[in-house]
């Protein structure tokens, strides 16, 4: 067997982890001699400011954000009892940016310093929860554009995104599972060309990329990528496009190059933790042009501005970095990243990261059953 130690430090957090029990004594040794006053934590309970749960039995591993979300809680300030079915509000598409009154000092200048005050605070403590919170990515990146200049309806959905955050307090990722093996964590070959994601099928417990890219009428598009390993999201990105998309093509090559270029590092890491990355990684997405431009050559005419971004595609894929694959439209669970989507397709888009989201009576939402 490979003997290997790992240590990660971030500010005043770290996680080591060795081969063999011996490697981890002596890497401890060495921690002690840098730093006298180190504490230890033999289960890992909390990291970065949010909660681990490591159940040995089910081989699972959870993480949660009850810190940071009862701070959110006391910013938030009244009845938290009701809690929303859905973080996004009907109307969240509808929010514009507001420019402030001309007079300074007047009333309206007053409301207006006051809502972006609170709206600024809420999305800053949003944006730290969503790295654990892989669901609260779509509407959190959707509400964070108009935070500098809110519209009067925006508090209300910057409240409606907090209530259910509140009124989901435990919930959060869970990777792993009795049914996961450290082989499962690999993909042994290439998938087929004609593989399609099934969303509500068994779950793909090695490392994938889920993508989807939106054209707006009114400003820059915007796209969504989930990071997917061990049956959950561990990074969610929902985000504007810095460059202006001439139709719903360009911005799906967009999303898809970006994509591509953030799934190489993951590999890297994956491979040094000693996880096989012979395989392509499989990256899918619902834009039928995006898949034909990454395997023709000709068919980058459609996106000649992008071209550049084209050509790093077809690199990644004849260096067997990744490929192109894909998932139907209406089932893609990085729909919501991008736009407004339902109770139903939330759920169904939640349950595929991985969040399990339970009440303090009931369960509410669980993962999918192989």
């Amino acid at each position: 067997m490979e003997k290997f130690t790992y240590f990660t430090i971030h500010v005043d957090d770290s996680i080591g982890w060795a081969s063999t029990p011996e490697l981890a004594a002596k890497l401890r040794a060495v921690l002690a001699k840098v730093w006298a006053d180190i504490k230890w934590q033999d289960f890992w309970a909390d990291i970065m400011g949010f909660d681990v749960e490591h159940d040995r039995v089910q081989r699972t591993l959870k993480f949660s954000a009850r810190k940071h979300i009862g701070a959110l809680r006391a910013l938030v300030a009244e009845d938290c009892s009701f809690t929303p079915k859905s973080p996004y509000a009907q109307d969240i598409n509808a929010v514009e940016l507001f420019p402030p009154p001309e007079q300074i000092g007047s009333i309206e200048h007053q409301l207006f310093i006051n809502r972006a005050s609170f709206c600024k605070q809420a999305i800053g403590s949003l944006r730290q929860i969503v790295k654990v919170r892989p669901d609260l990515a779509g509407p959190v990146g959707i509400i964070s554009r108009f935070a500098h200049a809110p519209c009067e309806t925006m508090p209300k959905h910057v409240k409606h995104v907090c209530l259910y955050a509140i009124g989901t307090i435990d919930a959060g990722p869970m990777f792993g599972g009795r049914a996961c093996s450290f082989e499962d964590l690999s993909l042994p070959a290439d998938l087929p060309d004609s593989y399609v994601l099934d969303v509500d099928g068994p779950k793909l417990w090695h490392y994938h990329v889920v993508l989807d890219g939106s054209l707006s009428a009114k400003d820059r598009s915007r796209s969504c990528i989930l990071h997917m390993y061990a049956g959950a999201c561990f990074n969610a990105l929902s985000f504007t496009q810095h460059s202006i998309a001439k139709d719903a093509n360009d911005s799906e090559v967009f999303t898809a190059s970006s994509g591509g270029a953030q799934s190489v590092p993951y590999r890297g890491i994956l491979h040094e933790m000693q996880v096989s990355m012979h395989a392509r990684t499989p990256i899918f997405s619902d834009s039928r042009s995006t898949r034909l431009i990454s395997i023709s050559a000709s068919a980058m005419k459609q996106a000649i501005y992008l071209a550049r971004r084209v050509l790093y595609m077809r690199e990644g894929i004849a260096d067997g970095e990744y490929a192109f694959y894909q998932v139907d439209g209406k089932m893609n669970p990085a729909n919501g990243g991008t736009k407004y989507i339902g109770i139903l397709e939330f759920v169904r888009a939640r349950t595929y990261m991985g969040v399990i989201v339970v009440s303090k009576t009931i369960m509410v939402a669980k993962t999918r059953l192989d």
